[in-house]
């Protein structure tokens, strides 16, 4: 049998040249070709990254949530005091009963849980708001980067607020208003972790989580200006000065560390 019954072709007219017939291509060379454009169509359609299916950053959660339970057991009796005399000053003659180096090392252990939690919420916020795709190093290296952020502005914040402390007011007052940084911050720390987690594996909407995050964080504010006048303001009754401590030590930080955060996502977004 002649092979041209076995090989069909098809003669493709050259439109270039009239008259002219173009090259013979065979009908598996058509085939081939066809294939290889389905195979680069679906290489190039690449799937956003979602921090749900993260198996590093879920493992890290799991076990920072675990380390966090078991400091919040052991400094459960420093977290009962501070709460039941949260809204009262305590007086220079009353005697206290005094905090354990244990309880004190898990408050620590629960700040830092806190610091995680921040990072780890605008992480999430991050990608989900960018769709950045999956780069391996990339969006680890950038949580780690987060991370450091955060801990960063708690441990500037903390060294402004003893450096002023130290020149303007005692040394109770001093370790009373330490002692209530801690508990804030934890109870900061212990509140946005489960808006973090509906918002991460439970698809809360990305509004309703902004509203929960600042709800807290105004109540955490409210909460650290309170303290500030009932310590080191209320015999002297100087709301200016009250004022200006607030803005100076905790808002100005803030808004530091909203703008850090901002200028370094803009490089993010270039980078991948």
């Amino acid at each position: 049998m002649p092979d041209t019954l076995q090989h069909p072709t098809v003669i493709v007219p050259d439109s270039s040249q009239e008259g002219m017939v173009g090259p013979v291509v065979s009908v598996d060379t058509m085939k081939m070709v066809k294939a290889e454009k389905t195979i680069v169509g679906v290489e190039e359609n690449l799937a956003a990254y979602n921090a749900k299916t993260d198996n590093t950053l879920s493992a890290s959660i799991f076990v920072m949530v675990v380390v966090a339970l078991l400091a919040l057991s052991a400094s459960w009796g420093f977290i009962q005091r501070q709460t039941r005399n949260f809204f009262y000053r305590e007086n220079e003659h009353t005697t206290n009963v005094p905090d354990s180096n244990k309880e004190i090392r898990s408050q620590i252990v629960l700040v830092a849980f806190a610091a995680f939690i921040f990072s780890v919420m605008y992480f999430a916020y991050f990608v989900h708001v960018n769709d950045v795709y999956d780069m391996a190093m990339s969006k680890n290296l950038l949580m780690l980067v987060y991370i450091g952020i955060f801990v960063l502005y708690i441990l500037i914040k903390g060294g402004l607020y003893q450096f002023v402390n130290w020149v303007f007011f005692h040394g109770k007052e001093i370790e009373q208003w330490n002692k209530s940084q801690l508990y804030i911050t934890t109870m900061e720390g212990l509140l946005m972790a489960p808006i973090a987690l509906l918002f991460i594996y439970g698809k809360l909407p990305l509004t309703t989580t902004l509203i929960c995050v600042g709800i807290v964080i105004i109540l955490c504010k409210l909460c650290t200006f309170y303290k500030c006048y009932l310590i080191f303001f209320r015999r002297f009754a100087a709301f200016l000065q009250i004022f200006l401590y607030f803005c100076a030590l905790e808002l100005i930080p803030l808004a530091a560390l909203v703008g850090i955060l901002e200028v370094y996502n803009g490089n993010s977004i270039i980078n991948f």
